[in-house]
């Protein structure tokens, strides 16, 4: 049995024919009143009659189920293998991609760089600029005494020591 809607609708009403039958025959409105005491008040073949149609009902019930869960199955299966056959199709145009399109740092660098290889010339610049910077940082600073090569550093400190001596003696 394959398995479709309408089949599954026209079981549906089947096996609701056959819960309507069960409640004419014990006389109650709705299934929530139905019991053992009110089954109990149908004769044996009436009661037989019931059971007999609802059985069929459920085993061709059960059929159809089984044919749904197959068709799900299968379905499910389908959908898993179109799924991969996507991603495959992805990493494949990815790796495509990157093979065709992408660029190495160094092959964007040598691209855009030009080639700026360090001369004689500008490398004794720059360690010049590093020695008078490191010679100038090791600078003694005396504020409000003029920078002046002329002037001997240890003649200038010994005044201003001398001073600042004379000005805390007073």
């Amino acid at each position: 049995m394959d398995f479709n809607i309408a089949d599954l609708h026209k079981k549906e009403k089947v096996l609701r024919s056959s819960v309507d039958q069960v409640l004419k025959a014990v006389k109650i409105a709705n299934i929530e009143e139905l019991n053992h005491a009110a089954l109990m008040k149908c004769n044996k073949d009436t009661l037989a009659n019931l059971v007999e149609n609802i059985s069929k009902s459920l085993i061709s019930n059960i059929d159809l189920c089984k044919s749904a869960a197959g068709t799900i199955d299968n379905v499910k299966s389908e959908l898993i293998k179109v799924q991969k056959e996507q991603l495959q199709s992805v990493q494949e145009t990815v790796q495509t991609e990157i093979k065709t399109e992408m660029k190495t740092w160094s092959d964007i660098a040598r691209k855009n760089c030009v080639n700026n290889a360090p001369t004689l010339k500008t490398v004794k610049k720059a360690v010049q600029s590093a020695v008078q910077e490191d010679a100038r940082s090791r600078n003694f600073i005396i504020h409000g005494v003029p920078e002046d090569s002329s002037m001997k550093p240890n003649d200038v400190t010994e005044d201003v020591l001398n001073k600042t001596r004379q000005k805390q003696n007073h």
